[in-house]
């Protein structure tokens, strides 16, 4: 489908226009054409994720899944499986519904799915999609052999260079950034996947951006601060150029504006992370993201001595973290909180945040 392919590329206002355009054109659903329109449903929730739209992607899912599994060839088809990926990952960004997408993620390991490279290709993701669960739950060596295995599926299957080995490339260094003393093999590995994805991508597909910005943000916590902006500054001009419709785009703003707050002051820094912040609220980007913008927000209004409204999005801020946070968004929230605590006239409060890493109960 054209409008699928349009979504590889990256191009998801133009793939969800045809999906739509295509879905009319078949009309009432009938049982002759239940494959194809659960095949558009499911292509149309693929892109609604990527544009950042979770519920109506969950309801589109729900829909086209609920066409496939009516008979066992639908649950065989290739297309269900992927729908059941796409669903496990929808599930997976809320902690409280983690067995759901685990279980959606195993149920496609468990498929009697005609062998080959399709399959293959389904396996692999959710493979990903049970790594990606293992980290969010704080469990690295669970996550990165989900990961591994993964990357090794599709080395096999598709080699490189490719764009699903350099998703996972990317994977891999999240997780292996996360655990003491891997900082040079995790730049190794965004340092590959980047190259890589310059080689079969468009130089505008946000693809290339997330990387960018994962790589910039290691560069940060080992405070090799000459390699950050830059990087963060592409990730964002990529994002600009597609019209800001990845649903990453807000979370990579909301980072540049931190670094900017921190090494540069709130000139630039406070408008981006207002940006940030709006896009956010459209796109249901990361929480942490959202924290992160609000603490750049809170700094900047403590400077301005707008102790009022700079104490309650700090404070926000802060309890929007989860309970395994970037330590530098959380040390920079803290600290921003300890400031505006010592300019309050308050050391008490200000030692508070100051030694105790628990977020705020209220």
């Amino acid at each position: 489908m054209l409008g699928t392919v349009y979504g590889t590329l990256g191009q998801y206002g133009v793939a969800k226009d045809l999906l739509e355009r295509a879905l009319k054109l078949l009309g009432p659903a009938t049982s002759d054409e239940g494959n194809q329109r659960a095949e558009i449903i499911l292509g149309l929730a693929k892109v609604e994720v990527d544009l950042g739209n979770d519920q109506r992607a969950e309801d589109l899912a729900l829909e086209g899944l609920g066409l496939l599994g009516e008979t066992p060839e639908g649950k065989a088809n290739t297309v269900y499986a992927q729908g059941l990926n796409n669903y496990g990952g929808l599930l997976a960004k809320d902690k409280e519904r983690a067995e759901e997408a685990e279980a959606k993620f195993r149920q496609v390991l468990s498929l009697d799915q005609n062998p080959g490279r399709s399959k293959d290709k389904t396996v692999a993701i959710a493979l990903a999609g049970l790594g990606e669960l293992r980290r969010s739950q704080g469990n690295y060596k669970e996550s990165e052999d989900f990961y591994r295995r993964s990357l090794g599926l599709r080395q096999r299957v598709f080699g490189e260079p490719s764009i699903e080995v350099a998703r996972m490339l990317n994977n891999v260094a999240t997780v292996v950034e996360l655990q003491p003393g891997r900082e040079k093999e995790a730049e190794d590995y965004y340092l590959r996947t980047i190259r890589m994805r310059r080689r079969v991508l468009d130089p505008t597909h946000p693809d290339i951006a997330k990387p960018l910005s994962n790589l910039a943000r290691l560069y940060e916590t080992t405070g090799q601060w000459g390699e950050v902006e830059g990087r963060y500054r592409e990730a964002v001009s990529i994002c600009e150029r597609r019209g800001n419709e990845d649903r990453f785009c807000g979370n990579f703003i909301s980072h540049l504006a931190a670094f900017l707050a921190d090494r540069k002051g709130c000139g630039e820094a406070e408008a981006l992370a207002q940006k940030a912040l709006a896009l956010l609220e459209v796109k249901g980007g990361l929480p942490e993201a959202v924290a992160e913008a609000q603490g750049v927000i809170g700094g900047c209004r403590a400077e301005r001595k707008d102790f009022k409204s700079a104490e309650p999005l700090l404070l926000q801020a802060l309890g929007g973290l989860s309970e395994n946070p970037t330590p530098i968004v959380e040390r920079r929230i803290r600290e921003r909180l300890v400031r505006l605590y010592e300019a309050m006239g308050r050391p008490g409060e200000a030692a508070k945040y100051r030694q105790a890493p628990a977020k705020p109960t209220a």
